[in-house]
């Protein structure tokens, strides 16, 4: 096996795993953290990693084993091949989430059971006839209320426009994936933007961006928007895009706007 395979096998488990979208979270947490000024535990950035973790898996793997929904090749390969280690990584991430809630106060309790309502109802976890996915157009808002709770919301005394900025970021980050799930839920009878008015979605989520991004720029002073524009602009018009090419592509744009901060501050 050449570097080149190595690296694209390397990436993949990454995303597959969920390690990626998780260290996202916990990136994007601090930032938030930092943006107010919030004196907070270790133990909470590292609870939200675990929580996203263990959220994101549940999504998928509960489901699968449930009802035979399908996940992905990928990921089914996954929980096959790498069961030992999925099992210990999930024990660690519990262990983590139990040591990181003894340090919460009320607020963030009730901050922390609506993400996990929220996480539990999302896929046929509980129920085989209902999911807050199967909701018209409901995705994008369900996904960016649930990370803007937990990557806005577990952040003491967080303003109301520190909150609608994360809404914001992830609804917008979040329609590029109804785009690229089109054929899946147009088989499963959901509809989202991307199924209804696929050429509108592409052309006004863009122009949200755009205008958000702008926004930063010139009020916020966040001046890697200047790359992340046009990288959201990019992917969202590169042709035939991977699964890996979303993901890294997409979801690095939350990546890089906090390393980014943590740099320049």
């Amino acid at each position: 096996m050449n570097l080149n395979k190595k690296m694209i096998k390397f990436f993949s488990f990454f995303v597959t795993s969920n390690l990626f979208i998780s260290l996202n979270a916990f990136c994007l947490y601090l930032l938030y953290a930092f943006k107010e000024k919030s004196n907070f535990f270790l133990s909470t950035p590292i609870l939200v990693f675990s929580i996203t973790y263990m959220g994101y898996h549940a999504l998928r793997f509960i489901p699968w084993k449930k009802y035979g929904q399908d996940i992905g090749a990928e990921t089914v390969d996954f929980y096959n091949n790498f069961k030992i280690l999925f099992s210990v990584s999930i024990l660690i991430a519990l262990a983590s989430f139990i040591y990181g809630v003894l340090e919460f106060n009320q607020n963030q309790y009730i901050v922390l059971i609506s993400i996990m309502v929220l996480g539990l109802l999302y896929e046929r976890i509980l129920t085989s006839s209902f999911s807050l996915r199967g909701i018209p157009y409901g995705k994008p808002f369900i996904i960016a209320f649930t990370w803007s709770l937990t990557c806005a919301g577990l952040v003491e005394d967080i303003t109301i426009s520190m909150f609608m900025d994360c809404f914001i970021f992830i609804f917008l980050l979040s329609i590029p994936f109804d785009i690229k799930d089109r054929a899946q839920d147009k088989k499963e009878n959901i509809k989202t933007f991307a199924t209804e008015y696929f050429f509108k979605t592409k052309l006004i989520s863009s122009a949200l961006f755009l205008i958000y991004g702008v926004y930063q720029y010139l009020e916020v002073r966040e001046y890697i928007f200047l790359i992340l524009i046009p990288l959201y602009l990019t992917l969202m018009y590169l042709p035939k895009k991977n699964n890996l090419t979303y993901y890294y592509g997409f979801d690095g744009i939350v990546l890089i706007r906090c390393l980014f901060y943590f740099f320049q501050n």
